[in-house]
């Protein structure tokens, strides 16, 4: 961390809580499908796969953009693919792919990585106001962020 209390240039989106928690939901979810049945192996066992690494991917592209108004769009697009990954969940449960406690546990975490997404977007709008669209600096930088977002 820089003393100025903003995100020093050498830190990664590996150290941002939110994506921490959202690979261990894609892990979650991987280890949940293993017991569907085989013939779900195109459809909903790798919907819900690739929505949940869709969650951590895009907060990692997202952290890899120019501008903190591009950071903001990819939260945003994790935050749409938690919603289908709780969606996925929950249709799975219903026809009997999903256990009530596995459904339960990963609806779990997602609310808990919908509440930090949330908390990150919402810290960058109010460092960056009144304009979203200030570039952060050299490519793969990090963006202004609050520091109770990051890992120590």
């Amino acid at each position: 961390m820089s003393e100025s209390g903003g995100q020093s240039k050498d830190r990664s989106y590996k150290g941002l809580k939110v994506w921490q928690a959202a690979t261990d939901l894609a892990v979650a979810a991987y280890l949940a499908s293993e017991g569907w049945p085989p013939e779900e192996r195109y459809g909903m066992i790798s919907q819900v796969r690739r929505a949940s690494v869709s969650v951590a991917a895009n907060i990692a592209e997202g952290w890899g953009r120019r501008s903190s108004a591009e950071f903001v769009r990819f939260l945003l697009i994790a935050s749409g693919s938690l919603k289908e990954l709780e969606t996925l969940i929950v249709v799975a449960n219903r026809v009997g792919f999903a256990s009530s406690a596995s459904k339960d546990a990963i609806e779990s975490r997602c609310g808990d990585v919908g509440r930090m997404l949330n908390a990150l977007i919402a810290s960058i709008e109010r460092r960056n106001e009144p304009s979203v669209n200030e570039t952060v600096g050299e490519y793969g930088s990090a963006p202004d962020i609050d520091p109770g977002c990051v890992l120590d």
